[in-house]
C-alpha cells in the first residue's frame, strides 16, 4: 500500500498488504524493509507468511530476517504439509533455514500434530530438501479392537536415517492404548554391482511388541527379502517371513489381513535364450 525509497543508503520500506518474491522465497507480510550490503540484499519482515518455492515448506513468523542463501525467523511455525491443510507443524522460539547447507534448525521447538503437541526438543535440526536424517510425519489412528469391540486409538512417530547414498533405517515408536508399545525397523541397501555381481537390493524389517495387554504374550513379525543379479542371466531371489501368531496381522499390523500363509522360499533362475536363426536372405 505505501513503499519508501532511501537512495543514499540504498533501502525501501513497504507497509500494509506486502507481497515479495525472489528467487528462494515468497513472503506476506504488513511490514517488510529491504537493504542492500556487501552479501546482497536482506530482507527483514514483520507478521509474515512464508513459503520456500523449492521445497514447498511454509509457516508463520512474528519477525522474518531473510539473505540471499538463508532466513532466520522469531516465534515462527514450519511445515511441509499443504498450506490448507497443515495435520502437523513444528512451533518454535527460532528457526534457521540454511539453504547453502541444506540445513533447518529450530531451537526450544513443539512439534504439534492436528493441534495436538506431541514430542518438545530443546534444538532439533533437519534437512531442507531431499533425503536426509529426521522425523517423518506422525500418524495417529483409532480403531476397534476384534475382540473387545472396544474403540481405541494408535499413534506412531517415525525416525528416518539416512545412513548413506545406497543405505537407510527407518525406526518408529507406536502406541496402542489397548495392547502397549511397538518398536519396528526398517533396513534397506542396494548392493552395487562389481567384479562378480551385476547388483541387487536386500531388505530387512522387524516389528515387536513387549508383553501384549490383551494375549499377555510377546507378538512379533519379521520380513527378509535379498534380489540379486549374480549374472546378466542368473538371479537369486531369497524371501523370508514370520510371524508370532496366525493373528497378528488382524491384532496389531491391521493390515493384509487376507492373507492365509506366509511364504519363505530361495529361488535361482538362469534365463538363457536360444539364438536366433538368421535367414539366408539376411
Amino acid at each position: 500500500d505505501e513503499v519508501k525509497f532511501n537512495q543514499s543508503e540504498q533501502s525501501s520500506l513497504a507497509k500494509g498488504n506486502v507481497k515479495f518474491q525472489d528467487s528462494n522465497w515468497l513472503l506476506t507480510s504488513n511490514e517488510l524493509s529491504v537493504a542492500k550490503n556487501e552479501y546482497g540484499f536482506t530482507t527483514s519482515s514483520i507478521n509474515s507468511k512464508y513459503q520456500s518455492l523449492k521445497s514447498r515448506a511454509h509457516g508463520f513468523a512474528d519477525f522474518m530476517l531473510k539473505e540471499p542463501e538463508a532466513a532466520h525467523l522469531k516465534s515462527a511455525t514450519y511445515s511441509l504439509c499443504p498450506i490448507d491443510n497443515n495435520d502437523w507443524f513444528i512451533r518454535a522460539d527460532s528457526i534457521s533455514l540454511d539453504l547453502e547447507n541444506n540445513r533447518g534448525i529450530a531451537n526450544k521447538a513443539t512439534m504439534k500434530f492436528l493441534g495436538i503437541p506431541i514430542a518438545y526438543f530443546p534444538k532439533y535440526s533437519w534437512v531442507l530438501d531431499g533425503r536426509g536424517s529426521g522425523f517423518l510425519t506422525p500418524y495417529f489412528d483409532l480403531y476397534t479392537e476384534s475382540s473387545t469391540k472396544k474403540r481405541t486409538f494408535r499413534s506412531r512417530i517415525p525416525y528416518y536415517f539416512n545412513l548413506a547414498p545406497d543405505r537407510d533405517l527407518l525406526l518408529a515408536l507406536s502406541f496402542m492404548a489397548s495392547r502397549g508399545i511397538l518398536y519396528e525397523g526398517k533396513y534397506r541397501r542396494l548392493i552395487a554391482p562389481s567384479k562378480n555381481l551385476v547388483g541387487g537390493s536386500f531388505d530387512f524389517e522387524a516389528q515387536y511388541l513387549f508383553q501384549d495387554k490383551l494375549s499377555d504374550t510377546n507378538r512379533w513379525l519379521i520380513d527378509t527379502s535379498l534380489e540379486l543379479d549374480i549374472s546378466e542371466k542368473t538371479h537369486l531371489n531369497v524371501l523370508y517371513n514370520e510371524v508370532s501368531d496366525v493373528n497378528y496381522f488382524i491384532d496389531i499390523t491391521r493390515g493384509n489381513t487376507d492373507i492365509e500363509s506366509l511364504k519363505s522360499n530361495i529361488e535361482l533362475t538362469y534365463n538363457n535364450p536360444p539364438l536366433v536363426e538368421k535367414n539366408e536372405d539376411e
